[in-house]
């Protein structure tokens, strides 16, 4: 059995994606640990015997219990007329309850603002549930990085995450199209994830999860990995052009210069970008040509740190008194002076790629038909 991939064509805004919950309170480069749990075995070389008919049945041990969808791949081998061996192979559905459910957020919003987002629930053909009983509960999940030594001299990032159950924010039935409109007002910044628990006519329950981010004043950060890849979150997977796509930078510097470039099949466009902690999102408009599908990656860059004593203000600081302060009070901070085996001051950049589609409407031909007469007799001409 491993985990299902639920997606509807009609509703992409949504996540149908497994909760984390509070279980994963732990490092963050367990992901792989946690990615082989998602697939296990449940019998093992099973004898099966045929009937006259050709068929057989077999009967399963006890299937584990799931809140989420799950996949259930069926493998036999048996030897033909030949004497080779073939192999047959099979995938069955397995869901927790009659109904799916979804969530769809902001992405990112601020703490003095509400937080709106939208709790579906589905049949399992794709189609709205009206009447299902949703609830809605937040989870605040909090990152902590060092950056700890290794035998030999090498660093690595160390990521400890802290969940913190925020209790139930929104609850009530979903309407005729199989939504519940919610807003909360959640006053804990950082990252939040939100999961709905959906409960069938016979009391079985599903659930789905979708994070959002509230940031109030100060940095936002997203962890350290020891690579050099990023997300850059689209605000929504489509547009039209006229609009202003949203992107948010998940880069774990206080300050950097961004090289954003639009691609597909080339280089399409260029910019060159400051961002902050504050509000790392990189805006940009939609152009006619872009259609229909565009790939913006960007590559951040933070220069070297340097230090930064408070005489260097009658220096060159009070040319710039921002820039100082802010060199001063970040960049002095982060300064650790390099030595023989390593050097944790130096420049650094991380890349990230995200896709957007976008609509096809400067490139559709406007086409239309119409008859000289609205009916026409038995062999008569239409023109």
């Amino acid at each position: 059995a491993r985990a299902k991939t639920v997606a509807f064509g009609d509703y992409e805004e949504f996540s149908f994606q497994t909760p984390r919950g509070a279980k994963e309170a732990r490092a963050e480069g367990e992901e792989e640990a946690t990615a082989s749990q998602d697939q296990r075995v449940i019998a093992d070389k099973l004898p099966l015997t045929l009937d006259r008919n050709g068929a057989g049945k077999l009967t399963l041990p006890e299937i584990p219990a799931a809140r989420q969808p799950q996949e259930l791949l069926l493998e036999a081998s048996y030897a033909d007329p030949n004497g080779e061996v073939q192999t047959l192979r099979n995938v069955t559905a397995l869901y927790p309850a009659a109904v799916l459910a979804g969530i769809k957020t902001e992405g990112w919003v601020s703490a003095s603002q509400k937080v709106r987002f939208q709790a579906l629930a589905l049949q399992l053909d794709g189609k709205a549930a009206e009447g299902v009983p949703l609830e809605v509960r937040a989870m605040a999940r909090k990152v902590t990085t060092s950056r700890k030594r290794m035998v030999g001299g090498f660093y690595t990032y160390d990521n400890k995450t802290e969940v913190k159950d925020l209790g139930q924010v929104c609850k009530g039935k979903s309407d005729a199209r199989g939504l519940l409109l919610c807003e909360a007002k959640i006053g804990e910044p950082g990252e939040i994830e939100l999961v709905v628990t959906a409960t069938d006519a016979q009391g079985k329950t599903i659930q789905a999860a979708g994070s959002v981010w509230v940031t109030r004043q100060g940095e936002l950060w997203f962890g350290g990995q020891d690579h050099d890849r990023i997300d850059v979150l689209p605000e929504k997977k489509s547009y039209q052009p006229g609009e202003t796509a949203r992107f948010q930078v998940r880069m774990p510097f206080r300050f950097a210069t961004a090289l954003v470039a639009v691609e597909r099949e080339g280089i399409v466009e260029t910019q060159v970008v400051q961002l902050n902690g504050e509000d790392p999102t990189v805006s940009l408009k939609i152009k006619e040509g872009w259609g229909p599908n565009v790939y913006v990656s960007v590559l951040a860059l933070r220069g070297r740190l340097r230090e930064v004593p408070w005489y260097s203000l009658f220096t060159w600081g009070y040319k710039a008194p921002r820039e100082w302060w802010t060199a001063f009070w970040y960049e002095g901070r982060q300064y650790v002076a390099p030595t023989a085996l390593v050097d944790l001051s130096k420049p650094a950049y991380r890349l990230g790629l995200a896709e957007i589609r976008v609509g096809t409407k400067a490139h559709e031909l406007a086409v239309s038909v119409k008859a000289d007469k609205e009916s026409y007799p038995v062999r008569g001409q239409a023109r």
